[in-house]
């Protein structure tokens, strides 16, 4: 069973995000996650709406091994201390699913 954590993110400030992304990799490491896109505005890539009113600046998506993982890892002292970076420099909405579907 996997689990993603889905971030749509505006990005006001990029310097400062750029400050927040020297971070991040290491605090999502350490509870499994696996970058799976980051694709937007600030980076390469394309978003394209197919269909609806869903119009993400900058979409991101991490793999971890389930769900329990990326509460902890947005509730850790790793995470947390960089949170206010983010904060400051993006709006972002976040979500988590896990799957259950097997192949």
């Amino acid at each position: 069973m996997s689990a993603y954590l889905i971030a749509d993110i505006t990005i006001s400030d990029p310097n400062k995000y750029s400050e927040y992304l020297k971070f991040v990799g290491a605090t999502l490491t350490k509870f499994g996650g696996k970058l799976v896109i980051a694709v937007g505005e600030h980076s390469r890539g394309k978003i394209e709406v197919i269909e609806g009113n869903w119009n993400p600046k900058h979409l991101v998506m991490v793999e971890f091994e389930h769900l329990d993982l990326i509460k902890k890892w947005y509730s850790s002292s790793e995470y947390q201390e960089i949170l206010n970076l983010r904060n400051e420099s993006s709006q972002a909405n976040f979500i988590a699913v896990e799957n259950e579907i097997t192949t």
